[in-house]
């Protein structure tokens, strides 16, 4: 009589596909099960379908618009009758590789694999309706790499039933439907039947797991801390459908279902590793950041997630609620990996980051805090991965001196001047007036979104004690006119690892009278952002734009120097505005200050892939005391009350969702300690902004 054993020997190693598609006969016994099988290479298989090697042939897995073809549902079909093959040849190994799993284990574990069978033979035989034969294309093995290393059965239920089955609840259902709409109504009843089967699978899975997990731990905390990179929970689903019913049905409960539709990650990409840390001017300063800068760095830390890739990891000092990233997710979100920092900020010591495989590290400024936090990460960065690194030849970069020096070499006149000392800063403000600027600023080196400035004439004594104090600190500070400010934007560019510069937009810049960061806005059509004079400005005078070109061939070979000099790359901002001249003809300030980092600006630029591309994005941080027009008892009690003012209105467009108007908090309001990002999307024909009432100063993008 044939035994388990010999059976599962016979779907592991025949090289004949019938012989590993022929069912188990009735009454196998499942005495003499022998050692542990040592896991081989590969499974045996006829020629043409061995598994590719790493490099070698691949086929395209066909996109959805291609599979209103015959050929291109054939070559689907092939897909996915391989998956079942691995699926029986997986089930049939963990049999031979744990001997000593319950009589219940084995029975169920046997069932199992007939039923998979079945569905190879299922596929074959709707792929032979459209004239494709098993073989015809190459054959991946990445369920065999994920799953064939298992070292118990508690790895098998994990990866194979809770994982790749789980998975197929979506993928059969989605493709149902698409077969479904191409005419195919065998297909179609073909996946719901693999389906079904599914929903029993993952029920096995999940009641050997519920029996092997620790005790007290949650379904979803030991389903997920089980499964190493490349297995994460993402490949548990598919991207878009997520099958709530049958997981239901398979018995998964409700919080494992919530966090599995909000989980993030790679499904096998390299990810890039973000980091949110605007206290990057205070540290590379060598000061220690204030409590505004502090919470600034805690509440916002979710910003990377919308300027980074969906299978990026984003580090958080606390994870937003389920509620809250469900919401923003309903509203097009792909959200990445969250993971959570240790209360000192740093990595944890069992950080799975710090074995992965990394695709880069983006922190929000390359700065001493910041590597401090990733530069343990950068042995798993691959070689040719876009990175960068801090270095303190890049503290230059940082300062307004810096913004003022690239002014002076483009041959600005009112480029502002850096001083040292006292002395140097008295001749300036004299300079200053005597050039006939009744008004000017001092800045410090390396403050950031227009915080301490000061007016040069309302000087005073008291004056004086701050920039001395403000000096020691900073080593300098920037003396420039105050100009009649008609409207503040920034430049969006990347640094790329070749050196090269990239521009990636212009975003425009709200700030207060006395230039501080209020607001920027986002739109595809940049001029449309601006009252007509600054449009007419932008579009030189009907002759067309002459920004991009200007910034390109102009300024970028200045920053590029620079760049090169101490090694920098990765995203920056340049903040610019348009002032009134004494004639009362507008005129081009190109750089009020080098931001080497990220800015809100480009947040805002980023933000658009979640808007209708016809509206116009803004992006502004609010507070309590910031909103007085809208008083608020929490920061909860704000975001509703924004949110309220303004609903959002969403659309779909192809197979997203977007928001075409309306007002939403991206952070989580009930774990923001000060700020609250939001997020307002306007309809493209809103009126041209109006200045107007805005006083004069320079802009600052934080």
């Amino acid at each position: 009589m044939t035994t388990l054993r010999e059976f599962a020997e016979r779907v592991l190693f025949a090289e004949r596909l019938e012989d590993k598609l022929a069912p188990p006969p009735p009454g196998l016994a499942d005495h003499s099960r022998g050692r542990p099988l040592v896991t081989p290479p590969a499974p045996g298989r006829p020629d043409g379908l061995r598994l590719a090697p790493a490099g070698g042939d691949r086929a395209d897995f066909p996109r959805e618009p291609q599979l209103a073809r015959e050929q291109a549902r054939g070559h689907l079909l092939h897909f996915l009758a391989n998956h079942e093959l691995l699926a029986t040849e997986l089930m049939a190994l963990a049999l031979l590789k744990f001997p000593e799993a319950p009589d219940a284990f084995r029975r169920g574990l046997l069932h199992t694999l007939a039923e998979e069978q079945r569905h190879t033979q299922w596929y074959l035989d709707r792929m032979a309706a459209y004239g494709v034969s098993f073989g015809e294309l190459p054959v991946n093995g990445f369920f065999w790499k994920a799953v064939a290393g298992m070292a118990t059965p508690m790895d098998y239920v994990t990866r194979l039933p809770l994982t790749f089955e789980q998975a197929n609840l979506d993928f059969s259902l989605h493709y149902r439907d698409v077969f479904r709409r191409a005419g195919d109504e065998d297909a179609a009843i073909l996946f719901q039947n693999i389906h079904d089967d599914e929903i029993s699978h993952v029920a096995y899975g999940l009641n050997w797991f519920r029996k092997w997990k620790e005790p007290g731990e949650s379904d979803w905390d030991g389903f997920s801390r089980r499964l190493d990179f490349p297995l994460s929970p993402v490949r548990a689903k598919a991207r878009r459908l997520l099958d709530h019913d049958g997981r239901r049905r398979a018995g998964l409960d409700p919080v494992f279902i919530r966090e599995l539709d909000l989980f993030g990650g790679s499904r096998g990409r390299t990810p890039v590793v973000h980091l949110f840390n605007p206290q990057a001017e205070t540290t590379v300063a060598g000061t220690t950041p204030d409590r505004p800068i502090r919470r600034l760095a805690e509440d916002l830390d979710l910003l990377p997630a919308f300027l980074g890739h969906g299978e990026d990891v984003v580090l958080v000092h606390r994870r937003p609620s389920p509620e809250h990233l469900a919401r923003i997710q309903a509203l097009g979100m792909a959200w990445p990996e969250l993971e959570t920092l240790g209360p000192d900020g740093q990595l944890a010591a069992v950080s799975p980051l710090r074995t992965r495989k990394l695709g880069g590290l983006r922190p929000w400024a390359w700065s001493p805090d910041a590597e401090s936090v990733l530069g343990p990460l950068r042995p798993g960065v691959g070689g040719s991965a876009p990175t960068g690194a801090w270095h303190p030849a890049q503290q230059p970069l940082f300062s307004k001196a810096c913004g003022a020096d690239i002014l002076r070499d483009l041959g600005d006149p009112l480029a502002g001047r850096p001083v040292t000392s006292l002395a140097e800063l008295r001749a300036a403000r004299h300079d200053l007036a005597a050039a006939g600027h009744r008004h000017g600023v001092v800045k410090p080196a390396f403050s950031s979104s227009g915080r301490g400035f000061r007016r040069t004439e309302l000087w005073s004594d008291a004056d004086d004690a701050w920039a001395e104090t403000t000096l020691a600190t900073h080593g300098a500070l920037v003396v420039e006119p105050w100009l009649e400010r008609l409207a503040d934007f920034s430049v969006q560019a990347e640094v790329h690892p070749d050196r090269s510069l990239h521009l990636r937009g212009f975003t425009r810049l709200l700030t207060d009278a006395r230039g501080r960061f209020q607001a920027v806005e986002a739109s595809g059509r940049f001029t449309r952002l601006f009252p007509a004079e600054v449009a007419r400005f932008f579009a030189g005078g009907g002759r067309g734009s002459w920004l991009e070109s200007f910034y390109r061939d102009r300024v970028f070979p200045q920053l590029a120097a620079r760049f090169d000099a101490c090694g920098f790359q990765g995203a920056f901002g340049l903040d610019a505005l348009v002032f009134r001249q004494a004639d009362g003809s507008p005129a081009l300030r190109a750089v009020v200050e080098l931001n080497p980092r990220f800015t809100m600006g480009r947040v805002a630029h980023e933000l658009r892939r979640l808007a209708d591309s016809a509206a116009i994005v803004r992006f502004s941080l609010a507070t309590r005391r910031s909103e007085r027009h809208c008083p608020a008892r929490s920061l909860p009690d704000l975001a509703a009350r924004l949110e309220a003012g303004h609903p959002v209105v969403t659309a779909t467009r192809g197979d997203a969702t977007v928001i075409t108007s309306g007002t939403v908090v991206l952070n989580d309001p009930r774990a923001a300690q000060r700020f609250l990002a939001v997020l307002t999307v306007l309809p493209g024909n809103r009126p041209s902004p109006d200045p107007s009432g805005r006083s004069e100063g320079s802009g600052s993008d934080l």
